[in-house]
């Protein structure tokens, strides 16, 4: 069963669309702000987001970014009372797959979360990421800096893609191993470690004093995209909601 969170779900609206979407075979999930459904979304990891705009205390476009920068292959579509054609753009170009203006009639509703469920579940949806002048293409498995490509070898992406996938958890050495080179336990290795070398060299602003890949001495790596954004993951870790790993289709490529 796909799993559809709904961000600024009042009444009224959780009524609406559990009415729109009762014969899909769909599980709805709703957040009444945005700091909970960031929370969700980790935690729950859903094929389809539907933003009710505006939301409170946070712009579409803000919120938009931080669902891209996630990493997570999830679609977005906004739903928006004022048809803005200026903000339907700038949100598209931010990431959104749709923006539908309210009210709008039921069986293109569907249709459109139908199309969109699709696509996440294809692929096709949240393939690009982007952190300070890095971007990253999912898709092709490419890396730019600034618009330059960044030649990485297979493992360095791996690593990469894995940290993205887990932004904001604490890593031990042990888990990445596992989860990157397959290693169940290896005290002895340095490999972790020449990797994310290798990586800040090619990514950090500064490799010496890194602002993204940084290390827990005695424990292990934590990615952090920006400090609001980290502070809500490492929240929702406290709280007991683990994110999961997917770097496995990267692994074994």
């Amino acid at each position: 069963m796909k799993e559809v969170l709904v961000i600024k779900s009042d009444e009224r609206i959780r009524q609406d669309i559990k009415g729109l979407l009762s014969g899909e075979d769909i599980a709805l999930l709703f957040a009444d702000n945005s700091e909970s459904g960031m929370e969700i979304l980790y935690g729950h990891r859903p094929q389809l987001v539907i933003v009710n705009a505006p939301v409170a205390g946070i712009r579409g476009s803000d919120l938009c970014r931080l669902i891209r920068e996630s990493g997570l292959p999830t679609s977005i579509i906004f739903l928006s009372a004022v048809p803005d054609v200026l903000e339907a753009v700038l949100l598209l170009e931010l990431g959104a797959d749709d923006v539908i203006v309210r009210p709008f009639h039921e069986r293109e509703f569907q249709a459109r979360v139908r199309v969109n469920l699709r696509r996440a579940s294809q692929g096709t949806a949240g393939t690009m990421f982007r952190f300070g002048d890095v971007e990253i293409d999912f898709e092709r498995r490419s890396v730019s800096r600034r618009g330059t490509p960044v030649d990485l070898v297979r493992n360095e992406y791996n690593l990469l893609v894995y940290f993205i996938r887990n932004a904001g958890k604490v890593l031990t050495r042990d888990e990445v191993l596992n989860a990157v080179w397959g290693y169940n336990f290896c005290p002895i290795t340095r490999t972790v470690d020449s990797h994310v070398a290798k990586l800040r060299s090619k990514l950090e602003p500064d490799p010496r004093i890194p602002r993204y890949i940084l290390t827990l001495h005695g424990v292990g790596y934590r990615f952090v995209i920006s400090r609001g954004h980290d502070a809500s993951l490492w929240q929702a870790n406290l709280q007991g909601r683990s994110l999961a790993n997917s770097v496995g289709q990267f692994a074994n490529s």
